[in-house]
Order: C-alpha cells, then sequence, then structure tokens
C-alpha cells in the first residue's frame, strides 16, 4: 500500500494509507528512525513519498505474520497497518516476518504514536 500524493491530493488525503501516515506524524514509526516520508517534489505542484501503510497482520492468507483470528475487515482496518519508510517496510516483511511479530509491530506503532502526540 503507497499513497501517491500527485495524482489526486483530495482522493489520497481520505484514504486509510493516508490516515496511518498522518497518524505517525509522516514519520517511519521503526524505533529511532523517525525518517520523514513526505517532502517536497522536483516540481512546485509535486510532493515526494517515501513511505508505505504496513500490513501488521497480513491481508493476504500466507502473507507474513499470518492473519491471526482477524476478521476480513480488521485485516483492511487503519488499526492493521503501521506506516514505515520504504527501507523498514521491506526489512519487516523479509523471511516471511518472522523477526517482527504482529506485538512487537503494534508496540512500534503504540511508542511512536505517543511520542508524536502534540501537547497543549
Amino acid at each position: 500500500m503507497e499513497i501517491h500524493l500527485k495524482k489526486d491530493l483530495n482522493l489520497v488525503l481520505t484514504s486509510r494509507p493516508f490516515h496511518v501516515a498522518e497518524r505517525a506524524g509522516l514519520q517511519c514509526s521503526y524505533p529511532n528512525c523517525d525518517r520523514r516520508t513526505l517532502g517536497t517534489g522536483a516540481k512546485n505542484d509535486e510532493t515526494s513519498n517515501s513511505g508505505t501503510a504496513a500490513h501488521i497482520y497480513s491481508a493476504a492468507v500466507g502473507g507474513p505474520r499470518g492473519q491471526g483470528i482477524l476478521s476480513e475487515e480488521e485485516l483492511k482496518h487503519s488499526d492493521n497497518a503501521i506506516w514505515l519508510c520504504r527501507d523498514h517496510s521491506t526489512l519487516i516483511d523479509n523471511n516471511r516476518g518472522d523477526r517482527f511479530p504482529p506485538q512487537l509491530l503494534l508496540s512500534y506503532k503504540q511508542m511512536h504514536q505517543r511520542w508524536g502526540q502534540v501537547q497543549d
């Protein structure tokens, strides 16, 4: 799942992947990375995106980390996604995701979102 802001910004801003990106402050949620994933593009009317909304539990049968006991609707929900830079998105899915079980990714997501909360 990647968002491409060049094509239709209004459509993307209401999409689930953008919600996941927004909740992460448009930064990678992998610990100690915090790479900004959205910036200016080559032209004034373009943006550049290097992030992706990665599934925590796999949306596909047989995918990395399995599907747990989640329903089809839960698998598609933004609660089952973590915003990562492309490098970390690839890393977590290597070897069927064995090094990054769902509970670990959920903890990364929760830590990152707590870190990014707006202070009054």
